[in-house]
């Protein structure tokens, strides 16, 4: 509303009292729809924005109630600071008019915003004269409070005794249980009798009712511009961090814009207790030490918090922070919300924060984790530690990569493998003739700092996982070579295949390593054997042949028995794979078409593993009759015979193989005929 307004309404107010003792008569005023009670003239927002707007008159003495001769009536307006009203802006007749008074309707084009004076004439028929009234305000303000300020409208102002976070006790406490607020003075903003205020609690878009159990929204504002927050408002909305904003009305109705917003910790739940130990993970429980291996697991250190008594989730929950401590420092983590998360919460670190907190320490370092939970505005110690040792100090080069236990400044391991005559074979494959001897292993000392001289320190060799030995150095030096070896029967252990090398370095007085890059080695040396499969049965006087004889039965041939001796590697349940190949020369060298065969055993029982076991292979027409076709091959011939095996590891081992020779054919009645006593073709 602005200044102007009050200063007519008064100026107006002080003039009627002026004229109370003047003689004229005038007319009673007349009554404006939407007029503000209090305020003489002022028309409310609502009416002074209406197409139209009655006004009006009450009823007149001595009116007509003759409708051919009725009373007339004149309506005036003009501006107030004009002197003369001009003609009437509207005029009509009327008999009999109302006890509830006559209407005359000011339209929105005559109600222009500002301040107008309005009057009427009447010109009553049965005296025969004209009487007016006394010229009235008519008032159009449509300027709110604070307008035309450029920047927000002031936050509400708190109570001086308002807690950081506002518990239940507090509403209790005071006045109708609310806390009373207050808005700043805005006497060059409008401030003004009448003025009422509508109020906004936690974000909403519709106002409270400020007086507890009544339904209205407006709060009428006294002088010390005090408002109420009642605590049946808060509790509606709960703990969280709750925001408080207001609007002024001015008597008219016109609204400010929204003030900026106070916020507030609304606390009504009982605070968090009952607070556990701190967790520290591979370290307590456990062995009460974070070292290199804990930090590369975790990319850091993870301390877990376990649930607590009261606890409160959500956006506007519970904080967890955690401070880590040792002598060289204290590093207060990035707070963790509660939010959704599963006790025992979990709070990480990285690397770069615990080799602050270790500087350059050698050995270990005691370090201290606390934790307090932060609700809001309100920190709650949990008054708990847990200590565990921390051990970051790596002896060798400074780590190519404090994460990763691999140093790549660290050279690889060269395996050779020696043959019989101390020969050493190629960089790292160790080959069939470098069975049963250990092989070699050279590693070269690094040349990046800190060098090898710094201080002393063990290398620790390591074959495909298995720890190999370890040696202890002196006063080394870059480039020095540490020759080392691998035993046999570690080498006979991990069988075949590409193995895994390394070494790394350390100390026997701390957990931490450094490991140097793998070398892949190519192993073959491990040579699996088994005796030769033993046909049964062979015939003849002095060379030993499969003949006519030697099937079982006899007549006609049946099945070549084949013994499979016993074997180290046979397990229960495993098959054996006998094969067999027929040769046209006795040298096993030239294999005949279509005579190959393979037959598996039954899946091996423990009598067939410890006394070795027979298998028939067949049938005659098939895979021996065919070696010998004709006359003239009569006199050479022969088959090859092995069996096989897998290992885990799917390993295939094959047995020694068995060359017999084999004759098919024997001397009949005027011609050469077949075991089976078929005739022989020539050729």
């Amino acid at each position: 509303m602005k200044r102007e307004t009050l200063e007519a309404i008064r100026n107006f107010q002080n003039e009627r009292k002026a004229n109370a003792q003047d003689p004229v008569v005038y007319l009673p005023d007349g009554k404006y729809e939407g007029g503000v009670e209090g305020f003489p003239g002022l028309i409310s927002r609502e009416f002074a924005a209406a197409e139209e707007m009655d006004f009006v008159m009450p009823r007149w003495e001595d009116f007509s109630t003759d409708p051919a001769r009725p009373d007339k009536v004149w309506l005036y307006i003009k501006p107030d600071d004009e002197i003369d009203f001009g003609e009437p802006f509207l005029s009509f007749s009327v008999s009999s008019p109302p006890a509830t008074g006559i209407l005359g309707n000011i339209d929105l084009a005559r109600r222009a915003p500002g301040i107008h004076r309005v009057k009427y004439k009447v010109e009553v028929t049965n005296l025969g004269n004209i009487s007016e009234s006394d010229p009235q305000l008519l008032i159009v303000d449509l300027t709110p409070p604070y307008d035309g300020l450029p920047g927000p409208i002031p936050a509400p102002v708190p109570p001086a005794d308002l807690p950081p976070s506002v518990d239940i006790s507090y509403f209790q406490s005071q006045t109708d249980q609310s806390a009373w607020f207050t808005i700043p003075d805005y006497v060059a903003h409008g401030r003004a009798p009448g003025n009422r205020l509508q109020l906004y609690y936690g974000n909403s878009d519709y106002p409270y009712p400020p007086v507890a159990g009544n339904p209205e929204t407006f709060w009428l504002l006294d002088a010390d511009l005090k408002f109420p927050l009642p605590l049946v408002v808060v509790q509606a909305l709960g703990d969280g961090l709750q925001s408080l904003r207001y609007e002024i009305y001015d008597a008219a109705g016109n609204p400010s814009r929204r003030s900026a917003k106070f916020d507030l910790d609304i606390g009504l739940s009982p605070a968090p207790t009952d607070f556990q130990l701190p967790i520290i993970d591979h370290a307590v429980p456990g062995d009460k030490l974070i070292d290199r291996a804990d930090v590369v697991k975790e990319d850091g250190m993870r301390v877990r918090i376990p649930e607590y008594q009261n606890f409160q989730r959500g956006a506007d929950g519970d904080e967890i922070i955690v401070t880590l401590t040792t002598s060289v420092g204290a590093q207060t983590l990035p707070a963790q919300a509660l939010g959704d998360n599963a006790f025992p919460v979990e709070v990480h670190t990285g690397y770069s924060t615990l080799e602050d907190l270790y500087g350059a320490t050698v050995g270990l370092l005691q370090l201290t984790v606390s934790y307090v939970i932060k609700r809001r505005s309100v920190t709650y110690p949990s008054g708990l530690t847990t200590d565990t040792d921390l051990d970051l100090f790596v002896v060798g080069p400074t780590p190519t990569d404090p994460t990763d236990p691999v140093n790549h400044d660290l050279l690889p391991v060269v395996v050779r493998g020696t043959d019989a005559g101390g020969i050493e074979g190629p960089d790292n494959e160790l080959n069939p003739e470098h069975a049963t001897r250990p092989a070699n292993a050279r590693i070269t000392l690094w040349s990046a700092a800190p060098t090898p001289d710094a201080r002393p320190f063990t290398i620790y060799l390591w074959y495909d996982g298995k720890p190999v030995s370890q040696q202890l150095v002196t006063n080394g030096s870059a480039g020095q070579v540490i020759d080392m070896e691998i035993p046999w029967s570690l080498i006979a252990e991990q069988a075949n295949g590409t193995k895994l090398v390394h070494y790394t370095i350390g100390t026997a007085d701390s957990t931490n390593r450094q490991f140097s890059p793998d070398t892949s080695v190519d192993v073959t040396a491990n040579v699996k054997s088994m005796v030769a499969p033993q046909v049964l049965n062979l015939s003849g006087s002095s060379a030993k042949f499969i003949n006519c004889l030697s099937f079982d039965p006899v007549t006609p041939p049946g099945a070549i028995e084949v013994h499979i001796p016993t074997s180290e590697y046979f397990t229960l349940g495993m098959i054996v794979t006998l094969y067999w190949q027929g040769y046209s020369d006795d040298a096993g060298t030239i294999p005949v078409i279509d005579t190959g065969t393979e037959l598996d055993s039954v899946p091996l029982t423990q009598p067939m593993i410890y006394n070795g076991f027979t298998m028939r292979l067949g049938p005659y027409e098939e895979i021996y009759k065919p070696i010998q076709p004709t006359r003239d091959d009569r006199t050479s011939g022969s088959a090859r015979l092995y069996y096989s095996i897998v290992l885990p590891g799917d390993e295939l081992v094959n047995s020694a193989e068995a060359v017999e020779m084999v004759r098919g054919q024997k001397a009949g009645s005027g011609s050469t005929v077949f075991c089976d006593n078929t005739p022989v073709p020539e050729s």
